[in-house]
């Protein structure tokens, strides 16, 4: 078994309690702020800790939740300390999808004038094929992850992604 990890960061400039209820608190909604996410929706279940839910399925085509998703649960909500930590399982792949589950970990840290740093990392568990293609899996989803942030940041610092009309 082929693992690859992909860490990333991103300065925002927005309070760090603002920041974390986007990202952690409201965890379900990613699709008003993720633009590869066409919609979410909590998973039904027990959150962990103080979680205001189990976890969430992101939709990632056309197809709704019968094509590829992200399920999501979160593992660990630590909101004194702005960390969260979340499995992600793809279903619905297609064959060759080289990625099998993986780990998510954000941090946040207030930074200086007070806005946020957000850490992001990534732990892939990947399958044969995507073993063999690891630089290739480890380029296109950190673009992929690199995408994310950005977007978070444009819907805290512009209020909305540029898909639905934000001003860059």
């Amino acid at each position: 078994m082929k693992e690859a990890q992909v860490n990333r960061e991103i300065a925002i400039n927005r309070p760090i309690d603002e920041v974390w209820k986007v990202l952690a608190v409201d965890f379900d909604t990613a699709y008003e702020w993720m633009t590869l996410i066409p919609h979410s929706f909590a998973k039904e279940g027990k959150p962990v800790e103080n979680a205001s839910v189990e976890g969430r399925v992101c939709v990632l085509t056309n197809k709704g939740p019968s094509g590829l998703v992200a399920d999501e649960t979160i593992t660990r909500f630590d909101e004194k300390n702005y960390e969260l930590d979340v499995s992600v399982e793809s279903k619905n792949t297609p064959p060759g999808f080289p990625v099998k589950k993986s780990l998510s970990q954000f941090k946040l840290s207030p930074s200086v004038g007070g806005g946020t740093t957000v850490n992001f990392t990534a732990n892939m568990e990947l399958n044969a094929l995507g073993g063999v293609l690891s630089p290739v899996v480890k380029k296109m989803t950190g673009s992929q992850f690199e995408q994310m942030l950005k977007d978070l940041k444009i819907y805290m610092e512009k209020g909305g992604h540029l898909a639905k009309g934000a001003v860059a």
